[in-house]
């Protein structure tokens, strides 16, 4: 798994790391552009954004090959070759792939294709990765075996998702556990609790069947939106041609603090958990007494 350290955090909370919808719009716009085109050449300018390897191990099995597909797994981008090897991308707080170089020091990799186009992968943080896997194995890579259940996943159920609960870990914080649930970033964990009308600082096991439930279902609703408006891009997000998501018009809460609550008008507030801001309404979304008995039975169940 794929952390940071706390203090890059603090500094950074006017950052927002690509969620799932976001990587889901960028794995589609690559999909589009690099699928079958051949790397004939690259240029590593920051040798800590490869993981586990060495440039001339990154050359040996990239260059020559063609890009035979584009996946993703949660936050990670998997890009698979015709040779039997994946690069895989973890794009940090605010890495990006770009079809043109802007005038940054920020541009840590270069793919060269044949034909002259260039894919630069620019990361103003500093905090994306690279790793290299056989495709048949990338699977096992630590941050990828340790991933939660996934929206839009087979693995994304309502049994599954209700276990999760059996815990007096406050909620938000849950949400962002990627070993939990994985794909879900500060943005979307915010909005998601502000639909359920359900405080960030409630215990999961103190959730009624009802707000679980809601969690579980506004979570891969508010993702299919956001994918439809290719992204929430609140800071530095853009796609590969530059252009920014959309999604950040639909947002209720996050990055709203003071503002009025469009249910109730009472101010937008912002806490900080972990390092994190959390954006909420406490009249819509009050911290309540523990769930009465006879429904965490069926919670727990």
């Amino acid at each position: 798994m794929i952390s940071f350290p706390l203090e890059s955090v603090k500094r950074c909370r006017r950052c927002s790391m690509p969620e799932l919808p976001e990587v889901e719009t960028i794995r589609r716009s690559l999909e589009r552009e690099v699928v079958g085109k051949e790397i004939v050449g690259l240029e590593l300018r920051r040798p800590g954004l490869l993981q586990d390897a060495t440039l001339e191990e990154l050359e040996e099995r990239a260059v020559g090959a063609r890009i035979s597909g584009i996946r993703r797994r949660a936050k990670y981008l998997i890009f698979d070759l015709d040779n039997g090897h994946s690069l895989i991308f973890h794009l940090g707080l605010e890495g990006l792939f770009l079809l043109k170089e802007e005038a940054t020091e920020a541009v840590h990799l270069i793919l060269k294709f044949a034909g002259g186009m260039r894919l630069y992968f620019d990361d103003i943080k500093g905090y994306g990765r690279l790793f290299l896997s056989p495709t048949d194995r990338v699977e096992e890579l630590p941050g990828l075996a340790k991933l939660g259940l996934e929206p839009f996943t087979s693995s994304y159920r309502w049994e599954s998702f209700k276990k999760l609960m059996r815990t007096n870990q406050e909620i938000k914080r849950l949400l962002l556990d990627q070993a939990k649930i994985a794909g879900v970033g500060n943005i979307y964990a915010s909005e998601v609790l502000y639909r359920c009308r359900v405080h960030p600082r409630q215990l999961a096991n103190e959730l009624t069947l009802s707000e679980a439930r809601c969690l579980f279902d506004e979570i891969q609703k508010i993702m299919e939106e956001a994918i439809a408006q290719r992204g929430t891009s609140v800071y530095h997000y853009r796609d590969i041609d530059g252009s920014k998501g959309e999604f950040q018009k639909f947002l209720k809460v996050y990055g709203k603090a003071g503002e009025p609550c469009e249910r109730c008008g009472a101010p937008i507030q912002e806490i900080d958990q972990g390092g994190r801001g959390t954006f909420f309404c406490a009249r819509c979304q009050p911290l309540k007494s523990p769930a009465k008995h006879d429904i965490m039975e069926d919670l727990f169940a």
